[in-house]
């Protein structure tokens, strides 16, 4: 059985969650402009690291996806997801444990996952 790790929270003031998505908004227009397939309503779609699910509900705006996975180990902000979901056909859950969804999935993103690796990391 693997162990998961997880966060309540990211930032030390959770407040600053939702203008954290509004910064990487644009970061996320980006993105989607750059995926190269123009329909991706037959695909499953992990993001891994979704915070509180903005980058699947503009993905879904913009290019609908038949399912999707957001996953992150901050409890708060997956508990924001599930509420901020709207009609995206999108799952939230806090694990670091991928294994239940093995080769479940047509596309990953991870885009900005490694700029927050580093606050994991224990200071001595």
């Amino acid at each position: 059985m693997a162990t998961t790790l997880k966060y309540n929270t990211w930032h030390a003031d959770p407040t600053r969650e939702p203008t954290m998505e509004e910064a990487h908004r644009p970061l996320w227009n980006h993105f989607i402009r750059t995926i190269p397939e123009a329909d991706l309503s037959t695909r499953a779609v992990l993001d891994f690291g979704c915070n509180r699910g903005g980058f699947l509900r503009l993905l879904h705006a913009q290019k609908p996806y038949r399912r999707a996975l957001g996953v992150d180990i901050a409890e708060a902000f997956i508990a924001a997801a599930q509420t901020l979901v709207g009609n995206a056909p999108a799952e939230f859950v806090a694990t670091t444990d991928l294994s239940p969804w093995s080769d479940c999935f047509d596309a990953v993103d991870y885009y900005a996952v490694h700029k927050l690796l580093f606050r994991l990391v224990k200071t001595e």
